[in-house]
């Protein structure tokens, strides 16, 4: 794997040097800037509105023939899932250029935090009830009325890269660029079971909280075509790997004993640490304005963009799954299996000094 991982990293970073290109401060690679007119030095930020979405985050499961499983010989039956709302998030980054030659190293920083909480209720709770998807089965409680799911991410990224910016043709411009990626994904699940046959005189409780972190490489690929004056488009394709520990606890709370009481315990307490790699990839794309400004100050390039953006992770830790009956509960599924992506709104501005 570290063989691997090496090689990735490598030919992210020297396939730069095969890049069929012409001098970078060729006029035609930008005919609204000029490359050498500032230091090198820039800075910029990019806000972004996302969301995610989850694979297998279904929390509970309509019945409407009073039977003790899900789904029904002639009924209809819904699984309802769990989601996240739309929330804002950054991303900033610095870096330099050798404005002449074109190559150019970047740290950047990236920050999303997202919840929202789903509801639903139906039926009796007795003979058209829901069934908790979640709730071991080993407790003996499997109708409810109604069932509440809030769930919570914190997803940051760390990045360090270098890359080279090569002129292709008339106004276009590739530029291939390969490092380092920290990932840090923090993912929460709060699940309630209330009312019906089997919740009235208590709630049932499920806990699952996972936090995954790691490191490893990235490579891809920026392009940038000029028209219309200092309009651009902008486009970016990558692709990640990184391998760390992930925590997971999940605790499923309920009365003592399968016939219930108003003793409250942890009926489950399960805890995991495991090394995983998690493989993904990174897409983005927009329209941008560029113009450069020569005061008596100095020479200052400014580049607004708007666009759309991706990052979808596969192996990603998910909540388990427990099957069995009486007190012989078994997990089943769960683990780092899923898949998890983010995406939306990007706008971002840089400007070079």
């Amino acid at each position: 794997m570290k063989k691997i991982l090496f090689s990735l990293g490598m030919f992210a970073i020297l396939s730069v040097s095969s890049v069929y290109s012409q001098n970078y401060n060729d006029p035609c690679c930008d005919p609204c800037c000029d490359p050498c007119c500032s230091n090198g030095f820039y800075v910029g930020a990019d806000f972004l509105y996302w969301t995610v979405y989850d694979a297998d985050l279904d929390y509970a499961v309509n019945n409407t023939a009073g039977f003790d499983v899900a789904i029904t010989n002639g009924g209809e039956s819904i699984m309802h899932f769990a989601s996240y709302d739309w929330d804002p998030a950054f991303r900033v980054f610095v870096g330099y250029q050798d404005q002449c030659c074109g190559w150019d190293a970047r740290a950047s920083y990236l920050r999303f935090c997202g919840d929202k909480t789903s509801t639903v209720t139906f039926g009796d709770g007795v003979t058209d009830h829901l069934k908790p998807t979640l709730w071991s089965p080993a407790f003996g409680n499997d109708r409810c009325q109604t069932a509440t799911a809030t769930t919570d991410i914190k997803y940051q990224l760390y990045d360090v890269t270098v890359g080279r910016a090569c002129c292709i043709c008339d106004g276009f411009t590739l530029r291939p660029f390969g490092g380092f990626r920290g990932l840090n994904l923090r993912q929460k699940l709060d699940v309630k079971y209330e009312g019906g046959r089997d919740f009235s005189n208590f709630d049932g409780i499920v806990t699952w909280d996972s936090c995954f972190d790691g490191y490893g490489l990235t490579g891809g690929f920026d392009w940038n075509l000029d028209f219309c004056g200092c309009f651009c488009a902008f486009a970016t394709v990558a692709a990640s790997i990184v391998g760390g520990e992930t925590d997971d606890l999940e605790i499923q709370s309920g009365p003592e004993g399968v016939n219930g009481s108003s003793e409250i315990v942890n009926n489950i307490n399960s805890r995991e640490r495991q090394f995983v790699g998690l493989p993904g990839y990174q897409l983005a794309i927009g329209l941008c304005y560029e113009k450069c400004c020569d005061t008596s100050c100095g020479c200052y390039c400014f580049k607004l963009g708007v666009g759309y953006e991706l990052n979808h992770w596969y192996n990603v830790p998910e909540v388990r799954r427990f099957v069995g009956s009486g007190n012989e509960a078994a997990n089943n599924g769960g683990g780092a299996k899923g898949c998890i992506m983010l995406h939306g709104l990007v706008a971002r501005g840089t400007v070079s000094f």
